[in-house]
């Protein structure tokens, strides 16, 4: 049995969504001419009766969400602290517990720091734009490892 196209608008609107649109969410909107079914390109002011919401927009990842580790905050602890990404999408722990990624907050990603042959060959090519004609490889390498807070030999 096919379902007439009608019969199909109607059906979404039914189990459809009501409340206020945000950017990016599948809405059906339907008046006494037409449905039509459009994504929102603003975020609504107020709930309108005759428009539902088909699908919410995907939240998207934070910026830092593939970091191996973060330092962050808790709501219940305003105390920063450092946060392991679990193998389990979506969920970090510290020293004493786990906490999923949308109760962590002002999240700074820690970088694994490493001096790396091409920062030091961009680094000496900076130098050389200097009067004395620029300066070593292992002068490079020490400036960029205490630069990146690295232990220095």
């Amino acid at each position: 049995m096919t379902i007439s196209h009608i019969d199909q608008l109607a059906q979404w609107w039914d189990e459809a969504e009501e409340g206020v649109i945000e950017k990016g969410d599948t809405v059906i909107n339907r008046s006494d001419s037409e449905t039509t079914v459009y994504v929102a390109t603003v975020r609504a002011r107020r709930q309108h009766p005759n428009a539902r919401i088909l699908a919410r927009a995907p939240k998207p990842k934070p910026a830092w969400h593939d970091a191996a580790a973060v330092m962050a905050d808790t709501p219940g602890c305003p105390e920063r602290r450092v946060f392991i990404r679990y193998d389990e999408p979506g969920w970090w722990g510290d020293a004493d517990s786990s906490y999923e990624t949308d109760e962590l907050a002002h999240v700074t990603p820690l970088i694994e720091a490493k001096v790396t042959d091409e920062m030091v060959k961009r680094a000496r090519a900076q130098s050389m734009k200097w009067e004395f004609g620029g300066i070593s490889e292992d002068a490079a390498r020490a400036i960029l490892a205490a630069a990146l807070g690295l232990e220095t030999t």
